[in-house]
């Protein structure tokens, strides 16, 4: 295989689309225009910050008195602290643990609303006879569209406070507010997930504690889902999406070595292990975390935010990167 070859068949392995591109291409967007405006740099005076803990906002401000005029430094400071909060907000965005991203399609959007039109699998070829024609299949699918929906906050903040602060967190709390707008972003898609009738679909099995019985009848179920077309969907679970109640528990049942029961003498799950058995689950599936599936439900008018058995947290067996999508806009920025 030619080197030309393995970079094409790695760069079909990269998203097509991701939030930190659109992140990227913004602060680019960003520096330029500085520049263009005001023959100062941001990013090296980000990295001159960095360098020297001595070198606060405040004397950036002085230094940009001291080189422009007083009306045009005024607005290049404020230029500047707007590039440092953003980048910094944008930063610790693209590194907050939300575990949406692990199994969603992330995809750009354009407009207000986005039409998509999912099809469903083609009829399956049959055997014909010599000189017979081959059957037609159908090839159907249904109109969805995705709206897009705007987010934000205000962050007061005294001048003067922001200005003569020594141990910088004040610069930081307001770049936690993209950390904040990560779990916004979670809290929504699972709010948009559980809005589903899944008794409709036959995930009624998963309405129960995460056990090996439980999480083998969400297996076989998830794996003989059809469409309206009876056609099988083909689903292969590789995801246990769990509240972080249930995370311990999940360990448990799916990283032990040993069998969970003894066919002979089943004791209650979790309690026992059979060492000379196998655990089927282990290795199974990628354990996925998340806190705001019981807060997602207490939100949907659930008040001890249960799942489907209002006993125990929802949980739910899912494939990466198929079925469910994300649309993503604008990027994330800071206004002044």
């Amino acid at each position: 295989m030619t080197s030309q070859q393995l970079a094409l068949r790695e760069k079909q392995r990269l998203p097509r689309y991701s939030t930190a591109l659109l992140h990227k291409k913004l602060m680019q967007e960003s520096r330029a225009r500085i520049i263009g405006d005001y023959r100062i740099d941001p990013q090296k005076v980000l990295e001159a910050m960095a360098a020297n803990p001595e070198l606060t906002w405040s004397r950036v401000r002085e230094n940009a008195a001291r080189k422009l005029r007083e009306a045009v430094a005024e607005t290049a400071f404020a230029a500047l602290l707007r590039y440092g909060v953003n980048k910094q907000l944008l930063n610790i965005y693209e590194l907050t643990d939300v575990s949406y991203r692990t199994w969603a399609t992330i995809v750009p959007s354009k407009g207000f609303e986005n039409y998509y039109a999912p099809t469903f699998r083609a009829g399956l070829p049959q055997r014909v006879d010599r000189g017979e024609k081959y059957p037609q299949v159908q090839l159907t699918g249904i109109t969805q569209t995705i709206r897009n929906y705007k987010f934000g906050s205000i962050l007061a903040i005294e001048e003067e406070l922001f200005e003569d602060d020594q141990t910088g967190q004040i610069p930081q709390r307001c770049a936690e507010v993209g950390e904040n707008m990560a779990y916004v972003e979670e809290r929504f898609f699972y709010a948009q997930v559980f809005a589903v009738n899944y008794s409709t679909v036959g995930m009624q099995g998963a309405g129960s504690t995460i056990n090996e019985d439980s999480l083998v009848i969400a297996h076989n179920t998830a794996t003989k889902v059809k469409d309206p077309l009876n056609n099988l969907i083909v689903v292969r679970p590789d995801k246990l999406i769990c509240d972080t109640l249930d995370e311990m528990d999940a360990r448990r049942v799916m990283e032990t070595p040993a069998g969970l029961s003894n066919p002979g003498n089943a004791p209650t799950n979790g309690q026992l292990r059979y060492f000379g058995t196998i655990n089927p689950l282990r290795g199974r599936y990628d354990i996925v975390p998340t806190p705001f599936l019981t807060i997602v439900m207490n939100d949907m008018g659930v008040s001890n935010g249960f799942g489907l058995n209002t006993t125990s947290a929802p949980w739910l067996l899912v494939q990466g990167q198929r079925g469910s999508i994300f649309q993503d806009r604008t990027p994330l920025k800071t206004t002044q």
